[in-house]
């Protein structure tokens, strides 16, 4: 799996918009739009954040991911 597609999932399973999740790590939601489309990958400090949004773990979220 693609980070940008767990980012995704994640993001879709807590019912958050692109908008949203941008608020809450205080991104614009392209930024959000662009690390989906693995147009560019997010700082660490914002998956950290997102790993505390989604009450997910760094194994979780980078389980099965290709790199």
């Amino acid at each position: 799996m693609k980070l940008g597609n767990r980012i995704r999932k994640l993001r879709e399973d807590n019912k958050l918009s692109q908008n949203q999740l941008g608020a809450k790590l205080g991104v614009k939601f392209s930024a959000v739009s662009k690390w989906e489309r693995d147009e560019t990958v997010p700082p660490l400090k914002q998956i950290a954040k997102m790993i505390k949004i989604f009450d997910t773990t760094y194994d979780e979220f980078f389980e099965d991911i290709d790199f």
